[in-house]
C-alpha cells in the first residue's frame, strides 16, 4: 500500500470510529439524543480566527469553542481547495477515495474522455463515497443540509436513500449556489432620464428622474427625487416600486435615503420576491450614497432559488426564515464599486460598506 492509500485509509478508519463512537453514545443515552449541528466556515484561515478570538471579535464563536472540542491544528485534504476538503470531511476519505482532487474533476472513466471534459467537484455525481449526511440518514437520523458540497443534485442520494428502504423525510436538502437568478448590481445614476408616468408622484421641488430595469423576471421602476421635507437641496431620495409606477399597481415598494455603512442593517430595504421560471427568491435595496445631482451608490442585492430534495412547502418555509440565499459582492469591492478600497488609499468606506452587505 502506497503511503497516500495508507494515509487516506487512516483517516477514513479515524472518521468512521469517531462517528461510530457518538452513534453509540447517542443511542445509549437516557434523555431524548439532542440534534447535532455541523458548520463550515470556508476559507477561514486559522491564525485570523485565532487573531479575531485573542481579540474578542468572535464571542459566538469562543463560546461554542468552551462548549465544545476544540483542535489547534489539522492534516487538510489536498489540494486545499473548497471541494476537496469538504469532500473529505464528508467521506472520511481523501481524494483517491472520494473522487474529488479539486474544485474541477476529469470525467470518469478517463480512457473515454479527453483531459478538457471535466465536471464541477461540488456536483453530487462527481463523489465516488458516501457522504456522512447520508450514512446519518440510513442509521434513522433526520438530516437537514443547508448548501454542503456534493448534495446537489440530491438525486443519486435520494436514491440511495430509497434503495435502503429510508423513509423520504428523513433527509432534506436545500442548494442555492446553482441557482442564480440574478447577480448583485450597483446603480450609480448613469441611466437617470426625466420621469414619466408615475401615478402619484410623492411630493417634491425640481423634476423627478427615473429609470427601469428587471430582476429576474420582475419589473422594477426607481424614482430620485428631491423632497421638500429634506434640508439636502437636490437629489436626496429613491421611492423603488415592484411592478408598476402606479402606486395602486405596485406589488411593493420602498423610499430610501442615503446613509453610509453602519453596524447594523436597518438601512436596507424589505425583501422583494423575484421569480425567474420555477425559481422564487428575495432582493434587497440599499443605499449607501445620494448626491444633489442624482450620481449614486445604490446596492441590489444577488437573488439565488433554493433547490434540492425538498417540498414547494418547505424552500417556502426555508426562505421565509432565512429571508433569501447569502450573498458577498467581492467583485464590486475589488473593482472600486463600492468606493476606493484601501490599497487604492480609500479610507475603509468601501470596507465597511462590503461587511454590512455581507
Amino acid at each position: 500500500m502506497n503511503s497516500a492509500a495508507y494515509r487516506s485509509r487512516r483517516f477514513s478508519i479515524g472518521i468512521c470510529a469517531l462517528l461510530s463512537f457518538l452513534f453509540v453514545c447517542l443511542s445509549v443515552q437516557a434523555a431524548p439524543p439532542k440534534p447535532v449541528v455541523i458548520v463550515s466556515w470556508d476559507g477561514a484561515a486559522d491564525w485570523v480566527i485565532d487573531r479575531l478570538l485573542a481579540d474578542g471579535q468572535l464571542p459566538n464563536v469562543a463560546r461554542l469553542a468552551r462548549r465544545g472540542v476544540r483542535a489547534d491544528y489539522c492534516t487538510p485534504a489536498f489540494p486545499s481547495k473548497t471541494a476537496c476538503g469538504h469532500a473529505a470531511l464528508w467521506t472520511g476519505t481523501f481524494g483517491d477515495g472520494n473522487g474529488i482532487t479539486g474544485n474541477s474533476v476529469p470525467l470518469l472513466p478517463r480512457a473515454e474522455h479527453t483531459l478538457l471534459e471535466q465536471r464541477s467537484g461540488f456536483d453530487s455525481a462527481s463523489l465516488l463515497a458516501e457522504p456522512l449526511y447520508v450514512t446519518a440518514a440510513k442509521a434513522g437520523k433526520k438530516v437537514v443540509v443547508l448548501s454542503a458540497t456534493q448534495s446537489f443534485p440530491p438525486d443519486p442520494w435520494v436514491a440511495a436513500l430509497k434503495a435502503a428502504k429510508v423513509s423520504e423525510d428523513r433527509f432534506l436538502s436545500f442548494s442555492g449556489f446553482e441557482s442564480s437568478m440574478e447577480g448583485g448590481k450597483i446603480w450609480t445614476g448613469k441611466d437617470l432620464k426625466p420621469a414619466e408616468g408615475w401615478t402619484p408622484l410623492p411630493p417634491h421641488r425640481g423634476t423627478p428622474r427615473e429609470w427601469s430595469f428587471t430582476v429576474g423576471e420582475a419589473a422594477f421602476h426607481a424614482l430620485a427625487y428631491d423632497d421638500p421635507a429634506d434640508p439636502v437641496n437636490g437629489a436626496d431620495t429613491v421611492l423603488i416600486r415592484q411592478g408598476s409606477k402606479d402606486e395602486r399597481n405596485a406589488v411593493a415598494s420602498v423610499t430610501l435615503k442615503p446613509a453610509e455603512a453602519a453596524r447594523n442593517v436597518k438601512n436596507w430595504s424589505g425583501k422583494f420576491r423575484v421569480t425567474k421560471g420555477d425559481l422564487f427568491g428575495y432582493t434587497y435595496f440599499r443605499l449607501f450614497a445620494l448626491a444633489p445631482d442624482g450620481t449614486m451608490t445604490l446596492y441590489q442585492r444577488a437573488v439565488n432559488g433554493m433547490r434540492g430534495a425538498a417540498s414547494q412547502e418547505q424552500i417556502e418555509g426555508y426562505l421565509a426564515a432565512y429571508g433569501g440565499f447569502h450573498d458577498a459582492p467581492f467583485g464590486d469591492y475589488q473593482n472600486g464599486a463600492l468606493g476606493k478600497t484601501l490599497w487604492q488609499n480609500g479610507d475603509g468606506t468601501a470596507e465597511r460598506r462590503l461587511l454590512e452587505t455581507v
